[in-house]
């Protein structure tokens, strides 16, 4: 046989395909999830000041609190707006809305003990429900914009010269709460999105989505 000869052996394709397929499957079965804490008992609501600052102040805030004498890589888990921040290098601790693509879910939950957060010279370990309730958190609050599409400087000026002629134009106040909260500044996102809120009539289902955006600051 010539070396680099086709071989093409009755079934070889499927199989191939098949065992990716299996491969991939086997990928999401095995990642953890909150559903997969089938019996883990979790709160109707999971609320970050009730449930996500505790967890995270009593296992991690020594090395991501708000000390800054003693905060590791940069990264702060105090407040809900840090821990959503996106990081210079890249993701987030928490991406809302997923919790597959969340960096702390992705730590917590690591096969390599060496990877996995806590790290074991910190003595803590978070059980499945602490792990639920992050995963769960993390899939249920909404983001303010999509994780790799910031709005663009452009627009956001466009934006800024239309609310400057229309106080109370529906789609600036949207568009610059969304550069607000992406640019980290939770207070003028809130404040732009409160404005909204007020314009919206009490029967509109549109104030769900702008107080839930409130909510995820």
């Amino acid at each position: 046989m010539r070396l680099g000869s086709h071989i093409d052996l009755p079934g070889s394709r499927a199989l191939i395909v098949l065992g990716v397929l299996v491969g991939l499957g086997l990928v999401f079965l095995l990642w953890p999830s909150p559903a997969s804490e089938a019996h883990v008992d979790l709160p109707d609501e999971v609320d970050f000041n009730d449930h996500i600052r505790p967890l995270l102040s009593h296992n991690c805030f020594v090395c991501h609190g708000p000390d800054v004498s003693t905060r590791e890589a940069d990264l702060r888990l105090d407040t809900r707006e840090h821990a959503t921040a996106r990081r210079e290098e890249g993701g987030r601790a928490i991406v809302p809305g997923s919790a597959r693509r969340s960096l702390l879910i992705q730590r917590i939950t690591a096969a390599d003990p060496e990877e996995r957060m806590p790290p074991r010279e910190a003595n803590k370990t978070l059980s499945p429900r602490d792990i639920a309730l992050l995963g769960e958190f993390a899939e249920a609050i909404t983001h303010t914009a999509p994780e790799d599409a910031p709005l663009p400087a452009a627009a956001v000026k466009i934006f800024g010269q239309i609310l400057a002629l229309n106080e109370t134009s529906p789609v600036a106040l949207w568009h610059l709460g969304l550069a607000a909260a992406e640019a980290g500044n939770g207070d003028q996102a809130r404040d732009l999105w409160g404005r909204l809120l007020a314009l919206i009539p009490d029967d509109s289902s549109d104030r769900d989505a702008v107080q839930r955006a409130i909510d995820s600051l």
